[in-house]
């Protein structure tokens, strides 16, 4: 290939539309970003920000594409990927970060539906995003919003001993009625 063909092969590839990954890494005080292309491997640029890092990533990917025509190696094209040619498949494995007092809610209630939390959050996320129903221990199957506000009217259930105190109020009505029927009753046979 001349060089002129090199260069419009360069400048065709770098105009489709390759998925661009950005992620920071700490070092000591300070952040460094790093922004990779997925479907070519070690294309990688590195700035103090992350626009810096996709700024400097086309240069980076001119050098890669311009190494791989000129050693004759394959250029996958967007949204091919080594993994996903190997296997189309994920690992069914990531990490997330979330607020403690979430985790915390989370745990509480895969405890109630008697599961891991692993297993709970795979259900839930699972349901979120099919559509499906999620079949709750003594409940009918709901989708997942009807799960949340069924939880959440359960939360809200008030403690036993305002229930206790609730009840014994509407004891203590229901015999001063039945008293005050008793005495109108008494009165009206005495010709009052």
């Amino acid at each position: 290939m001349s060089v002129s063909q090199d260069a419009s092969a360069v400048a065709h590839y770098l105009e489709l539309p390759y998925t661009v990954a950005v992620h920071s890494e700490r070092e000591g005080e300070q952040s460094r970003w790093t922004a990779t292309v997925e479907e070519l491997p070690g294309c990688a640029a590195h700035g103090r920000s992350p626009d810096e890092a996709v700024e400097l990533l086309r240069g980076a990917m001119e050098r890669w594409l311009e190494a791989a025509l000129a050693q004759r190696r394959e250029i996958p094209l967007p949204g091919q990927t080594g993994k996903q040619r190997a296997s189309s498949s994920h690992s069914g494995r990531f990490l997330v970060r979330m607020p403690g007092a979430l985790h915390s809610e989370l745990a509480r209630a895969a405890e109630r539906e008697h599961l891991s939390l692993n297993r709970f959050i795979t259900k839930i996320l699972a349901a979120s995003v099919s559509g499906a129903v999620i079949a709750r221990p003594g409940a009918a199957e709901e989708t997942p919003d009807e799960a949340i506000g069924a939880q959440r009217r359960s939360s809200r259930r008030p403690s036993r001993g305002l229930r206790i105190a609730l009840a014994t109020n509407i004891a203590v009505v229901v015999l001063a009625g039945l008293a005050a029927i008793v005495l109108l009753v008494l009165a009206l046979q005495n010709g009052a």
